[in-house]
């Protein structure tokens, strides 16, 4: 749902992940700036609609990390195999 733009290039830590974001748009009654609040909403429409999982962050104990290790390396090793 990203696009590449310089608005979303520096928001996208903020987009993405384990935060909470406010996005505040500006609109404008006069009719010249009609064009620009259209594509503003038409912006904040495409960003609210966005989805994210979170995920909570943890330290892991060395011995987690190890079973986590094992676990992925078997994953690896299945992987290369086919």
């Amino acid at each position: 749902p990203f696009r590449d733009s310089k608005l979303t290039f520096l928001l996208k830590n903020s987009l993405g992940g384990n935060a909470r974001t406010t996005l505040l748009i500006n609109v404008s009654s006069r009719w010249k700036d009609l064009e620009e609040t259209i594509t503003a909403l038409k912006f904040g429409a495409r960003a609210r609609a966005i989805k994210n999982v979170v995920k909570v962050n943890r330290k892991l104990s060395a011995e987690e990390l190890e079973r986590l290790l094992s676990k992925l390396k078997q994953e690896h090793d299945a992987l290369r195999t086919h």
